[in-house]
């Protein structure tokens, strides 16, 4: 509500709001009798971050119909009251670099040592560390471990499972909640422990960082078992721990984690008999299988810590603030403005492709740039110089637009095509027999695992593997890296969503190439340029106040914005209708 009363107190102000915890979606949340008055505070705020994509759509849903305001889910942006609320996910993360540092000194390891003396610990050790209530799905973890211990009798004696379980709420239900844990761990306790041996350690204590780093580092594997998790940072912690890449990491599909880190062995806690199979998998797979996932997610970590999450949300809370100053108007309310710029000087269009010519769909290959777009641009062409600006390759691009006398520049700028011929590759020989010779080699290397695609960019290269099986994953991060490992002065290594994007440590953006067009066949106009996301930023920067520069969305680098991809045609259009007019 605090968002909604600042708002009535100080139109004005600038006020962000992260929403650490999942949004359910509208059927879950209407039944909330206060859910209108919470919708209302909420778009007190002027951004509103989530921790994934899913809970950022589900509460511009419940936005909809509470208060049936205007939501565009494409650029997360919702009209309420004469106002745009901006709606984006930021996962959360932890401080990477601290725990690396905590988990690598010498007094760590005397303290593992004492730990597990103390505990009387065997030769395998799990871990999970988390608050006792229902949502981290204690309850299926201990089933999980019942059945793990009951299927795989070679374990009894040899794995303890450590459970560092606080109670936070003393009151219902998690009073009895607590006592159904209790109760389940005695039972196993009793079943199986034998001779001094416990199969579950269960300590319901709090602990220092420096000890749960310990217990992080000494563990073989951890589990996490959330039913319903905004992120879940014990997974990163326990990660960040494992200086020596020897943990295997149990991973909840209903955990906000689970969106970022590829390399964990992916469970459903409602599956107890294949969660109890996953128990077994971590401990009897192969050291080097451990090793690369857990590389693989310790640069997931690192390159996404709690320092880059600030700097999102703060990038976010400035550029708001600017277009509030109206340092990014919508182009349309001032479109004399624009177009008196260009009665002194004729445009040299720049045009992005994905989210601006072609509207951004659920594949790369399903974005095709419509007949009516492709009559604009040969129309917009006969009269000024045009340049399409993308990070696909130039090839695609080409075929996909398909229309002579324009300029492309493919791979962000990096490769550059005019009259027939490509004119400019920023990139010397050197490095495209590298690139050549990277992407054969992976090729070749995992051209045995079903699922895989090698996207050959020519001075770029992506390896997806979203349609690789689980169980092949690990197989394709030890085959990559290996390759990977001995170009790292040549090549820079990027994980996304199921991808791996390789770039040459020194390569155009998309404004180094308007700045080397400009310069070459630019002289007497003035850049227009359109996109969409953060690489066009590098263009908007290159152009400054040389020239016009509109983001699809709002975007404090940008000098103007459109509302969505649907107002380029609308804008050009209109432009070459009132330039037309003037020199009439």
């Amino acid at each position: 509500m605090v968002p909604g009363m600042l708002r009535e107190r100080y139109p004005d102000l600038t006020i962000a709001h992260f929403w650490h915890i999942p949004w359910p979606d509208w059927d879950v949340f209407r039944a909330a009798p206060q859910a209108v008055n919470i919708i209302e505070g909420l778009l007190g705020n002027d951004l509103i971050g989530f921790q994934i994509p899913l809970f950022a759509r589900n509460f511009m849903e419940c936005v909809e119909n509470a208060v049936h305001a205007e939501a565009d889910y494409e650029n997360g942006i919702i009209d309420y009251k004469g106002r745009k609320i901006f709606v984006s996910d930021f996962p959360i993360s932890i401080d990477f670099q601290k725990f690396d540092i905590l988990a690598g000194r010498k007094e760590t390891e005397r303290l593992i040592k004492r730990l597990k003396r103390r505990y009387n610990l065997p030769e395998f050790i799990g871990i999970g560390v988390d608050r006792l209530e229902y949502t981290k799905g204690l309850i299926k973890r201990l089933q999980a471990l019942n059945l793990f211990f009951e299927k795989y009798e070679k374990f009894r004696g040899r794995f303890t499972f450590i459970q560092i379980a606080v109670p936070t709420r003393l009151q219902e239900p998690y009073l009895s909640y607590k006592r159904s844990v209790d109760a389940l761990i005695e039972k196993i306790q009793k079943r199986f422990g034998r001779n001094g041996w416990s199969p579950i350690l269960y300590l319901s204590k709090k602990f220092d960082q420096k000890e749960l780093v310990a217990f992080y580092r000494m563990a073989d594997l951890a589990i996490i078992s959330s039913l319903y998790d905004g992120m879940n940072l014990v997974a990163k912690e326990y990660v960040a721990s494992q200086v020596e890449n020897k943990g295997a990491l149990i991973l909840s599909g209903l955990a906000g984690a689970a969106e970022e880190l590829e390399g964990s062995i992916r469970v459903n806690p409602y599956d107890v008999e294949n969660f109890a199979d996953s128990i077994s998998v971590a401990l009897k797979m192969p050291v080097d299988e451990k090793r690369i996932r857990m590389q693989t997610l310790r640069k997931q970590i690192s390159d996404n810590d709690i320092n880059n999450w600030m700097a999102d949300i703060l990038r976010s809370i400035v550029s708001i603030a600017e277009i509030k100053s109206k340092n990014c108007l919508y182009a349309f309310d001032h479109f004399g403005r624009i177009t008196k710029r260009l009665s002194r000087k004729p445009p040299f269009f720049f045009l992005d492709y994905d989210g601006t010519l072609s509207p951004i769909v659920e594949t790369p290959e399903m974005a095709l740039i419509s007949e009516s777009m492709k009559r604009l641009i040969r129309r917009l062409s006969r009269r000024f110089p045009v340049t399409i600006i993308t990070g696909r390759t130039l090839s695609d691009i080409r075929k996909r637009v398909g229309i002579r006398n324009i300029i492309y520049a493919g791979n962000h700028g990096a490769e550059i095509w005019k009259g027939g011929k490509t004119i400019q590759i920023q990139q010397p020989e050197e490095e495209l027999q590298l690139i050549r010779e990277v992407v054969e080699k992976l090729k070749d290397s995992l051209s045995d695992i079903k699922g895989v695609l090698v996207e050959d960019k020519g001075i770029t290269a992506s390896i997806h593997y979203r349609n690789v099986w689980e169980k092949d994953v690990s197989e394709l991060f030890s085959r990559f890296w290996s390759i990977m490992s001995a170009y790292k002065n040549h090549f820079r290594v990027t994980s996304g969503k199921k991808v791996f994007e390789i770039r040459p440590l020194a390569v155009w953006n998309k404004g180094d190439a308007v700045k080397w067009i400009m310069k070459k066949y630019g002289k007497g106009f003035i850049p227009l340029y359109i996109g969409d996301d953060v690489t066009d930023e590098d263009a908007y920067s290159a152009i400054g106040k040389t020239g016009i520069t509109i983001n699809v969305g709002p975007n404090a680098k940008a000098a103007y914005y459109i509302n969505d991809s649907d107002e380029v045609p609308l804008f050009l259009r209109k432009l070459l209708s009132e330039i037309r007019r003037n020199q009439t």
